[in-house]
């Protein structure tokens, strides 16, 4: 499958329908920009200047200047933290169980036989923090239901079906409960039809039209809730069009199937790569890594990982300028594009035995100036037949 380009799944995605109906039935303006996957950390890095006085002399004392270590590269950050194992923990996810190669490996190939498969459950288990919704929430569980249609040499139809989202985990209270459930009274979204290619991957949906029409009239739900205007619901509508319905409920489905069709070994391809400017504007060149971190782990699975790393000069410059251009920031007066974190991270168990992805994370957080949001999606295979 390809790789490259700034992947949707950065933009959103069929989890931000459940932080939606939350935010919604919480009183929170929802979110709605079509590139949220991003992660930005922004730290500064100061000199501290005392001085001190008596009534015959001043001294100043200018502490040593610290040397910023320079940021571990790709290579070392590949596999440097179990982020699955931590979110499956944290999800209290249903468990899977693999059978492992029985002699040492040197590769693995990912490559799925969809001919034989009929249907796939997956247990979909989404968390959203914001500093827009500060108090920490639970997971939102929500069973879908994968259909596996036609399979020819280029590429496999699905259907994918989300059943009725589980809010126990949130916490959320009787009162927003009863919210929620008015939200969700008669909307149901539609399902999912879509192909995937052994060589590009995700082919797009073939019903748009059909799932904007549910989603929109979930967006008109939304608004009666929340007493929108006209004209704001109108803008509403209108920036979610076709394509960007797809991009936002897609992104769990392209989620599942990123690690379809691959030849991988524990030494980790690493390639240039691209993140989305959430501000719009040029795009931030990134290097990213995919490869095995582990041939067995606890679960006897075979542990993937894809990351991505901006270019930290290349990311100062850009979102320094970009910044100046949107808001009228002067370029470079706070200091605090100089150093910085960014996280977007996708781990995967692959099971030997059935040749199929059993598990897959992707932890996406996005943290710049006063906003940070962190969005965790895990999707565990539970039944094939």
């Amino acid at each position: 499958m390809g790789l490259g380009g700034g992947h949707d799944w950065f933009k959103g995605g069929g989890g931000l329908v459940t932080a939606l109906i939350v935010a919604s039935a919480c009183g929170v303006t929802p979110p709605v920009s079509s590139e949220e996957r991003m992660a930005i950390t922004t730290t500064t890095s100061t000199t501290t200047t005392s001085t001190t006085t008596t009534t015959s002399t001043t001294t100043t004392t200018t502490a040593p200047t610290t040397t910023v270590p320079e940021p571990p590269s790709a290579e070392e950050l590949f596999g440097s933290e179990d982020v699955l194992a931590t979110v499956v923990a944290d999800a209290a996810a249903p468990s899977v169980n693999c059978a492992p190669f029985e002699s040492d490996a040197e590769f693995v190939d990912t490559t799925i036989d969809w001919s034989a498969v009929e249907r796939l459950t997956v247990d979909q288990r989404i968390r959203r923090e914001s500093t827009s919704s500060p108090d920490t929430i639970g997971y939102g569980v929500t069973p879908v239901i994968i259909d596996v249609g036609d399979t020819t040499d280029d590429s496999t139809a699905f259907t994918w079906t989300n059943q009725t989202t589980n809010l126990d985990q949130l916490e959320l209270g009787p009162a927003t409960a009863d919210r929620i459930g008015e939200l969700l009274d008669g909307i149901d979204l539609a399902p999912f039809q879509y192909r995937v290619s052994p060589a590009i991957g995700f082919l797009g949906l073939d019903n748009a039209p059909e799932v904007k029409e549910s989603f929109d009239a979930l967006l008109v739900r939304i608004a009666e809730l929340t007493n929108q205007g006209a004209d704001e619901l109108a803008s509403t509508l209108d920036f979610f069009d076709e394509a960007g319905v797809e991009a936002l409920l897609t992104a769990d489905v392209q989620l599942f199937h990123f690690f379809d069709d691959y030849f991988l070994t524990t030494t980790p391809d690493v390639f240039a790569d691209i993140l989305p400017n959430i501000f719009g504007g040029e795009m931030f060149p990134a290097t990213s890594t995919l490869g095995v971190v582990s041939l067995e782990d606890a679960d006897g699975c075979v542990l993937l990982e894809y990351r991505v790393r901006p270019d930290p000069d290349e990311f100062a410059r850009i979102l320094d300028e970009t910044l100046a251009a949107e808001f009228g920031t002067e370029q470079g007066s706070d200091g605090e594009l100089d150093q910085f974190i960014i996280e977007n991270v996708v781990q995967a168990q692959f099971d030997p035995g059935t040749g199929q992805i059993v598990r897959v994370a992707g932890r996406f957080a996005f943290e710049v100036l006063t906003e940070r949001r962190v969005d965790i999606t895990l999707l565990t295979l539970v039944l094939a037949e």
